[in-house]
């Protein structure tokens, strides 16, 4: 059985959207406070300029006939890539409406202990793992982190990433191998050793 961690709620009082990682239960969407001013101020920049674009309207006069058919091959894409920007930014918003703000991974790491994990002897969300390449002698030192944290900083990366739900679970020494996948092409497997782990 679980445990649960025990987070004050998200602004709007809900959290709908769980995920366990060690064997604790915790809310999927976590996010630093210095990520959501940034998330937020994308997502707002991103409608804005979406609502500026609609507003002015078709490149051409003769831009759709009474079909709603694009005559002009530029103004059809033109008008897909603003669709797509809008549901781009209005995701955005929705997901960091799911989210529990926390301070830093310090915090995350630290409730961890208390439930009874280390994420210093067990890959999970918080972990400071350095990462071994093939034919490389120096660790790639990373943080694991919440999807919504992902890109952040250069060091975090996502537990969802391919290289974060590999390394999940595993310990200090573990060999592992995580996929990449390309277009059209057999996916990339990658093998990385778990150099270090704190």
């Amino acid at each position: 059985m679980s445990s649960e961690f025990e987070y004050p709620h998200s602004e709007n009082g809900i959290i709908n959207d769980w995920v366990e990682y060690a064997s604790i239960r915790m809310p999927r969407f976590l996010i630093t406070k210095e990520s959501l001013e940034k998330k937020m101020a994308k997502s707002k920049a991103i409608l804005a300029e979406v609502r500026e674009e609609f507003e002015k309207g078709t490149s051409t006069e003769d831009a759709g006939d009474t079909h709603g058919q694009y005559h002009n091959e530029y103004e059809w894409y033109r008008q897909q890539s603003l669709q797509m920007r809008e549901l781009i930014g209005r995701k955005i918003g929705q997901n960091l409406d799911l989210a529990v703000v926390i301070s830093d991974y310090d915090e995350v790491r630290e409730t961890l202990k208390k439930l009874g994990v280390d994420p210093g002897r067990i890959a999970t969300i918080s972990s400071k793992v350095g990462v071994l390449y093939p034919e490389e002698t120096d660790p790639e030192e990373i943080i694991l982190v919440s999807v919504l944290d992902s890109g952040g900083r250069p060091e975090w990366v996502s537990v969802e990433s391919p290289l974060g739900l590999a390394l999940m679970g595993h310990k200090e020494g573990d060999n592992v191998v995580y996929k990449l996948a390309r277009q059209n092409q057999k996916p990339l497997e990658i093998p990385v050793k778990i150099a270090s782990l704190s």
